[in-house]
């Protein structure tokens, strides 16, 4: 019958790791409220015609349903008489992405239409390491999500730079790590720029060199300022009054002690950064665990919020 048409979205739909997706799938409604008379919904997989969902005889009928899908996906039984035959999977993985079959026959007539779905991820917070070498440096990032980011390193006048990035697939991510090597006789500041296209994510890291006043160490003393941009569907995540509150923690009397500390000490990470061998300071304002790493291979991990202040 002409008139019975089943329709899906022409575009595909991008459904997110962990969250949920609405397949969404409409035919003529009914007249009256209640299940049309013989209605009859299928979702199957066209790739391979597994059975992701079947609603026949007024009720699901999942007997035949797929092992991947068990316990994942329901109808809108209460809005089928509406013509809404959509399917909500939930807890989406990477094996979802693919091409989805709707099938809906009633007294009317018999319908069917593909629609498509991709399978995406947002990249986590990354993860900061910075290798202290006695000539150069390197800057690290560590994050994962999916699809393959594009992956920029830029000077302090947008230029490109030269960098190392690899992406390794497990378990339905791309584990990025990239890295940028800083020469510690022309050092500029730098940033990062993840773009991941199919959620319009974009994470920016900027790191900001300056030189340490009073310093006597003929290389230059450095201070590493991080400060986080992170932008998710044109939203703004960084929030300027977390550096006010953490700098009232720390007192002028509190930094002027650490200065008294000296490079002596053992090297250590705590607010002011003394007794880290050249001194080294970092900066952060962001989510995730840091790591220092000096010309001597100390490790030094470091919570954001304990050099919240210097923002």
């Amino acid at each position: 019958m002409a008139s019975f048409k089943v329709q899906v979205p022409s575009e595909p739909l991008v459904a997110v790791r962990g969250s949920y997706a609405v397949l969404s799938c409409s035919f003529p409604p009914v007249a009256q409220q209640g299940i049309p008379p013989g209605l009859l919904v299928t979702w199957q997989r066209v790739d391979d015609s597994r059975v992701v969902h079947s609603f026949y005889y007024g009720r699901n009928q999942l007997s035949r349903q797929s092992v991947d899908f068990k316990n994942r996906t329901r109808l809108y039984v209460s809005e089928l008489w509406t013509g809404n035959a959509s399917l909500r999977i939930t807890d989406v993985r990477a094996q979802d992405a693919g091409q989805y079959l709707c099938t809906v026959s009633d007294d009317r007539g018999t319908d069917k239409a593909e629609m498509k779905v991709e399978y995406a991820a947002f990249y986590s917070e990354p993860q900061l390491i910075i290798e202290v070498g006695l000539h150069n440096s390197s800057v690290q990032f560590e994050t994962e999500g999916f699809p393959k980011a594009e992956v920029q390193w830029l000077g302090p006048q947008e230029q490109e730079l030269e960098h190392q990035s690899e992406f390794k697939y497990g378990d339905g991510l791309f584990y990025l790590t990239t890295s940028y090597v800083v020469q510690n006789h022309n050092r500029s500041n730098i940033s990062l720029r993840l773009s991941n296209q199919l959620l319009d994510q974009v994470l920016v890291r900027q790191i900001h060199f300056s030189q340490v006043h009073g310093s006597t160490d003929t290389r230059k003393d450095l201070t590493i300022a991080l400060s986080c941009i992170c932008v998710i569907l044109g939203l703004v995540l960084a929030d300027p009054h977390m550096g006010k509150l953490a700098a009232e923690k720390v007192s002028h009397k509190e930094v002027e002690k650490g200065k008294e500390e000296g490079a002596g000490d053992s090297p250590h990470c705590h607010p002011t950064g003394w007794g880290i061998h050249h001194m080294w300071v970092v900066m952060v304002v962001a989510q995730g665990v840091i790591q220092v790493r000096t010309a001597t291979g100390l490790i030094l991990p470091c919570q954001p919020d304990v050099f919240a202040q210097f923002s």
